[in-house]
């Protein structure tokens, strides 16, 4: 079964098209604490499901379209 990740790149480039340059512009789009925000787009915490939904609501995208598939370990 093939695993899903963040795709940090392509969240970074709807809020960038959207006008989004910081964390915070992200947060309150999406509704998603800015800390949480900050650790995503880090790359040190895993999103729920809600927060991925929540990113693909705000932008106006599919959920698939912030995820990207990785190999199994």
């Amino acid at each position: 079964m093939p695993e899903y990740r963040l795709d940090i790149s392509a969240v970074r480039k709807r809020a960038e098209d959207a006008g989004d340059l910081t964390d915070d512009a992200i947060a309150r789009r999406s509704g998603v604490g800015r800390t949480t925000i900050c650790r995503l787009l880090a790359g040190r915490t895993v999103p729920s499901l809600r927060t991925v939904v929540l990113l693909g609501k705000a932008y106006a995208v599919p959920v698939e379209d912030l995820l990207m598939e990785v190999e199994a370990a």
